[in-house]
C-alpha cells in the first residue's frame, strides 16, 4: 500500500530521508538579516558542506540607515528552542555563537548540559567590530565554564582577551589558558595569524594564507567535524576547503554547491 504524506505531517516538521541519514549540526546564536553572519551563515556553510543543519536564534538583528538594531530573546524561548532540536535526537555537533545576555548564558549552558552528549564548537561573541560590547562582565563570567566543554573554540583576538584573565596580550598564552580550562583544541585569529593550541602542539598559519572570517572557520569545522573524524583533523579541513573557495574582492569565500 502507497503511503501518502499528508500536508498535516509537513506542517509538524517530519524529517525527510535525506536529512535524516546526513550528518547534522545545530547553530546556536544571532540571526543577522544580511545573511552574513551568524546563523544564515552557519546554514549557508552546511548546505554547501551537505550537512542538515538545525538552528537556535538567540538575537535578531539588522541595519537600517547605518545604524545596526538587536532584539534580543527571552531566555525561555531560546531554551524551547533548544529543546526541540535536541531533545533525544542524537545530533553529534552543536555550534555555540552569540549569547547576548548572562541570564541566555546560564540558560543555553543549563540546557546544553540537560540536552546535549556530543561534541561541542564554541565561537565566543564579546565585542562588535569596533569595539562595542555584546556581553558584559558578568555574562563572560558564566560563559568561561561552558567553554570548558568545548571540543574546539575558535575565537578573535579581541575577545580572547576579554575572556581570558592571565593572556597578558599573548594569543599564545590566551589560546592555553582556555586549553587548560577544559577546552579539547583552541584556535585564536587574529590578521597576523591564527594560533592552534590542543595542549601538546602550536600551529601558527599567517593569515594572508587563510581565508574567511571567524564564523566561517567555526561553521566548517563543526560541519566537518559532525562527518566524522576528529578534531585536528575538522580544522585541518576546514582551513583547506575554505582556501579552495573563490573569494570575493574583500578575501570572503563564496559558497557554490555543495562541498
Amino acid at each position: 500500500m502507497a503511503v501518502v504524506e499528508s500536508h498535516e505531517t509537513r506542517e509538524r516538521g517530519a524529517p525527510d530521508q535525506s536529512s535524516a541519514t546526513r550528518a547534522s549540526v545545530v547553530t546556536i546564536g544571532a540571526f543577522d538579516g544580511s545573511g552574513f553572519t551568524g546563523v544564515p551563515l552557519d546554514l549557508r556553510v552546511a548546505q554547501a558542506m551537505d550537512v542538515h543543519a538545525a538552528s537556535v536564534t538567540t538575537a535578531v538583528l539588522w541595519t537600517t540607515a547605518g545604524k545596526t538594531r538587536v532584539v534580543k530573546l527571552p531566555p525561555r524561548v531560546i531554551a524551547n528552542q533548544i529543546d526541540s532540536h535536541l531533545r533525544g535526537t542524537g545530533t553529534p555537533v552543536c555550534l555555540v555563537g552569540s549569547l547576548p545576555t548572562p541570564e541566555v548564558v546560564r540558560s543555553v549552558s543549563e540546557r546544553l548540559r540537560r540536552r546535549f552528549l556530543g561534541q561541542l564548537v564554541f565561537r565566543p561573541v564579546i565585542l562588535e567590530r569596533d569595539g562595542a560590547r555584546i556581553l558584559d562582565a558578568e555574562g563572560v563570567r558564566r560563559l568561561r565554564p561552558l567553554l570548558g566543554r568545548a571540543a574546539c573554540v575558535i575565537i578573535d583576538r579581541a575577545d580572547t582577551f576579554e575572556l581570558c584573565t592571565r593572556a597578558g596580550g599573548s594569543e599564545e598564552a590566551a589560546a592555553k589558558e582556555l586549553v587548560e580550562r577544559g577546552a579539547a583544541m583552541v584556535i585564536v585569529r587574529s590578521p597576523a595569524d591564527d594560533i592552534a593550541w590542543d595542549g601538546d602542539s602550536l600551529r601558527r598559519l599567517p593569515g594572508e594564507s587563510r581565508r574567511g572570517s571567524t564564523g566561517f572557520l567555526a561553521a566548517a569545522v563543526s560541519c566537518r567535524l559532525a562527518a566524522g573524524g576528529s578534531v585536528a583533523e575538522a580544522c585541518e579541513f576546514a582551513w583547506r576547503w575554505l582556501d579552495k573557495l573563490p573569494q570575493t574582492g574583500a578575501g570572503q569565500p563564496i559558497l557554490v554547491g555543495n562541498g
